[in-house]
């Protein structure tokens, strides 16, 4: 799969690199709650499954609340709106608005939907909430989701992220994240 060269570095051409499991294991940075991107994949994993998040909250003391992504997305009110432009892409995106059009049919459905989506991102990237939705796989079992599909959900997420002027530092820790859980729903 595609690997980063340099893993501070922006996901572009002269950056990426096709690389196998090991030397992808080999190449990582932290996150930011200070542990190496691969096991922070793992320990969420193990919290979407509805496991203690107790091991998210550890941080080195020295590290600024700041530096967090959580903190660099807004806190929960900002990815609440990043959320919502998010859903409000995939609603009108040729490619994937017959999956989330039917939401607006049951509004308690969708406001639960909505909510676990605040809760997952608040979590992965750092934040105080709890995410209890089902883990990744479970959530999108059956759906047998495409690669053209996922690309396009995560085209809609860096066009929520656009819009509420993140960073780019913070567009490619998501980018990450959601990279890094892609083969949880696609064709499941």
């Amino acid at each position: 799969s595609i690997d980063r060269i340099d893993v501070n570095g922006n996901y572009k051409p002269a950056n990426c690199r096709w690389a196998d499991a090991q030397t992808q294991r080999l190449n990582q940075r932290t996150v930011d709650n200070g542990l190496p991107a691969s096991l922070f994949v793992w320990l969420t994993s193990k919290i979407f499954i509805n496991q203690s998040p107790d091991i998210l909250s550890i941080r080195p003391e020295s590290r600024p609340a700041s530096l967090r992504t959580y903190d660099r997305l807004g806190g929960t009110n900002g990815i609440s709106s990043i959320v919502d432009n998010v859903f409000e892409a995939h609603m009108t995106n040729p490619v994937i608005k017959a999956r989330f059009l039917p939401l607006k049919e049951d509004p308690a459905h969708f406001a639960e939907v909505r909510q676990n989506v605040i809760n997952f991102f608040v979590t992965g990237s750092g934040g105080p909430e709890v995410y209890k939705g089902k883990d990744m796989t479970a959530a999108h079992k059956g759906m047998n989701i495409s690669e053209a599909e996922y690309m396009n959900a995560i085209d809609d997420i860096l066009f929520g992220l656009e819009k509420n002027n993140i960073d780019e530092q913070s567009k490619n820790d998501v980018l990450a994240i959601l990279y890094s859980l892609k083969n949880l729903m696609i064709r499941v």
